[in-house]
């Protein structure tokens, strides 16, 4: 009796053991991956009210360089609260993107160059807008009081990147609303008129890097360009009660630089014509990181 009661406490310390080490191993790998160190914490009481600002460009439009420097400064003065992106159009970085939003919100009509949506929000019965009008659309969508927000993960294994995507929300809100992600590119560059700027609006503002530049500017560097749509093009269905929801991604990236690559998110109403569409709030991460509610 007694030897079998030796072999029963060695046979359930050896178990106890090996359940421990597993589980160590386990929590290593965990926190030695790329994107794990940083969780995302419960949905919060508030979120900040941020805006997303889409624009249409091409390389082949000498008054582009104007509109991207305008945006720029948008999204450099507001503290972070303004994200811009870049939906090209005519050159090697068009994507089916463009064509859709032609469809939903332009009646398949071409734009003005540079033209763009604030929020996806009208001004004077247009969401597009000239540039002329970004900076005060922007001033009235950053005072809003944000029903929803955003926090998003990012883990880089290999060629493929999974984003887990977190949508919170204050009380529940009516309507039908999704969740569009975006992979977003920064730096590329390239050979020929499909890269090169045209750059015809060289003396508006001297403060701006394509003041003076040639026509065109070769080497032109392109940033903020939507490379492709992670979801659906005007997004996946997202349950909108009052708490979180969580959708995950596994994204393709071969051949891409992932340290020029981030992803948008954003949370959208969706609306029975080109006028009635909504940007609810609006959030961005570097691959491998994550950014929490804010």
């Amino acid at each position: 009796m007694k030897s079998n009661k030796v072999f029963s406490l060695s046979i359930l310390l050896f178990a106890c053991l090996y359940f421990m080490t597993a589980c160590k191993k386990s929590d290593d790998s965990e926190a030695s991956s790329p994107g794990n160190t940083n969780s995302i914490g419960p949905v919060p009481a508030t979120f900040t009210q941020k805006v997303l600002v889409e624009q249409f460009t091409g390389a082949w439009n000498g008054g582009c360089p104007d509109g991207i420097y305008r945006m720029d400064k948008l999204v450099g003065g507001n503290n972070g609260n303004v994200i811009g992106i870049n939906v090209h159009m005519g050159d090697a970085m068009e994507i089916p993107l463009f064509n859709d939003f032609m469809a939903t919100f332009n009646n398949n009509n071409l734009p003005q160059f540079p033209s763009a949506m604030v929020n996806r929000i009208p001004s004077l019965g247009n969401v597009f807008l000239s540039k002329t009008q970004w900076a005060s659309n922007v001033s009235v969508d950053l005072a809003h009081t944000a029903s929803c927000g955003l926090a998003l993960k990012t883990i880089t294994t290999g060629n493929t990147v999974s984003a887990e995507i977190h949508c919170g929300f204050k009380t529940a809100l009516t309507g039908t609303y999704h969740l569009t992600v975006y992979l977003v590119s920064d730096e590329i560059t390239g050979t020929g008129s499909a890269y090169d700027q045209v750059n015809t609006n060289t003396s508006n503002d001297p403060n701006s890097p394509y003041y003076n530049k040639p026509n065109p500017i070769t080497g032109f560097v392109h940033n903020n360009v939507v490379i492709k749509a992670i979801s659906a093009s005007l997004g996946d269905p997202v349950n909108a009660a009052a708490g979180e929801s969580i959708k995950n991604y596994s994204i393709d990236i071969t051949g891409k630089d992932v340290a020029k690559l981030s992803l948008v998110a954003f949370i959208n109403k969706i609306g029975n014509d080109a006028t009635s569409h909504e940007v609810m709030n609006v959030q961005q991460v570097s691959l491998n990181s994550t950014k929490n509610w804010d």
